[in-house]
């Protein structure tokens, strides 16, 4: 197969207000505003050679008062927010050749939160 050029898109996406990221809304509600903007892209876009996705990270620690840490912390399963390294490895990910069959896809990096 020849190699083709291909042009990657991704977004940057959320935690909800419920703890839940937009792929489990989309689960759960049917629909979501920000999946729903990026999948048609992906389905537009995909035949020619444009790839689209969405990283969802979770809360980041910013010092925020100790009750409020304590009951996020409870919520992941990694029982910790995240820092400024822990999004890295994900937004290096998607745009490279390691992720090249993926697309219309939502990245949760949020230590499972909505796991637990």
């Amino acid at each position: 197969m020849s190699e083709e050029k291909e042009l990657r898109l991704a977004m940057l996406g959320m935690i909800e207000g419920n703890g839940h990221p937009y792929s489990w809304s989309a689960i759960v509600n049917g629909y979501d505003p920000a999946e729903m903007e990026m999948c048609p892209y992906a389905g537009i876009l995909g035949p020619h050679h444009v790839r689209v996705n969405c990283l969802a990270p979770g809360g980041f620690f910013n010092h925020q008062p100790e009750p409020f840490l304590t009951r996020y912390n409870e919520h992941t399963m990694l029982g910790r927010m995240a820092d400024e390294r822990d999004l890295g490895g994900a937004v290096i990910f998607l745009p490279s050749g390691a992720s090249k069959y993926i697309t219309g896809a939502n990245l949760p990096v949020d230590g499972g939160y909505p796991a637990k």
